[in-house]
């Protein structure tokens, strides 16, 4: 973002963790000249993400309580930052949840929450910042998952892990990040 003036707003989900890879990407974001927007389940974690990273980087940044699964709690969180922040410009999809269950074990409702939060909550958030990127001309949307992702989740777990996240991990023609015009860059995953 150095090349380009214009203040943005990076919102980063599941950011709350003192040691997570939400709040180092809320870091890099704002290092890199985005104001901050972390969502968490935890307030007071995502509060104090927003205080520390505002202090290291001196850019805005708001800590904002919100159940990424819960369509109500994320157009209120979206709603708040939209009215304290710079435009958004981009989103990091980070919020996700593993199992400690090996597959043969988990119920349907272990599947169904990790579904939840993996899945519909990205797709909630996403979908809830996409039209107003569209509608400025600009936006970066990103979509974290875990090595377990790939690999499984170890101790964590086996399929519960691997299924989840790999349709947020998707081509980036199937992505809402390539709603914009034809050409436009997308920043969706690492390549493999």
């Amino acid at each position: 973002m150095a090349s380009d003036p214009t203040p943005r707003t990076a919102v980063v989900t599941g950011a709350g963790s003192r040691r997570g890879i939400g709040r180092a990407t809320a870091h890099a974001l704002a290092a890199a000249g985005y104001h901050i927007a972390v969502l968490d389940l935890d307030k007071e974690a995502a509060e104090d993400t927003a205080r520390e990273v505002a202090a290291l980087h001196g850019v805005q940044a708001l800590g904002l309580a919100a159940d990424v699964t819960d369509a109500d709690a994320v157009d209120v969180a979206i709603a708040q930052t939209e009215a304290g922040l710079p435009p958004i410009g981009a989103l990091v999809n980070n919020a996700g949840i593993t199992s400690p269950t090996r597959f043969l074990d988990v119920t349907p409702t272990e599947w169904d929450k990790i579904f939840e939060v993996n899945v519909r909550g990205s797709y909630l958030v996403t979908h809830r910042v996409a039209t107003g990127m569209a509608e400025r001309g600009f936006g970066r949307i990103v979509f974290l998952s875990s090595v377990s992702a790939e690999r499984g989740g170890g101790v964590f777990g086996e399929w519960p892990t691997r299924l989840p996240r790999p349709p947020c991990s998707a081509s980036p023609r199937r992505s809402p990040a390539n709603s914009g015009p034809p050409g436009s860059p997308s920043t969706l995953s690492p390549p493999a």
